[in-house]
């Protein structure tokens, strides 16, 4: 697959004589690309000056990097709920009580100093 040949300001550059009336072929035959090209960056890049398209970058790459850690905090929660499953161990009604959070992540910081009163283990009677 082919690199990118220019970069988001080289395109809004190109675009603003279509704004003024210069016609999409020529437009098109300098800069060596096809109509649908110029017809896709006119629907993605149209009205954009240089600091909206560095704006618009850095909102993708924020966006990518909250993707990454969606999926590595969901890929956690999936191991954490296989190594429960291995153990034995669920916290449904069947067994003594709920899991604490020092037996799902024994190295939380907060959770060393004991329970808070915001979260207290209650024991299930059989």
């Amino acid at each position: 697959m082919k690199g990118k040949r220019f970069t988001e300001e080289q395109i809004a550059f190109a675009l603003r004589p279509a704004e003024s009336g210069v016609s999409v072929t020529e437009i098109c035959r300098k800069m060596e690309v096809s109509e649908a090209t110029f017809y896709r960056w006119k629907k993605k890049f149209a009205g954009m000056g240089v600091a909206e398209l560095r704006r618009l970058k850095q909102l993708e790459e924020e966006n990518r990097k909250l993707k990454q850690w969606v999926a590595d905090l969901s890929l956690g929660k999936h191991m954490l709920q296989d190594v429960l499953k291995k153990s034995g161990k669920t916290s449904d009604a069947t067994t003594d009580g709920p899991l604490s959070y020092l037996e799902l992540w024994p190295e939380c910081p907060t959770c060393r100093s004991g329970p808070s009163s915001r979260w207290v283990d209650l024991q299930v009677s059989k």
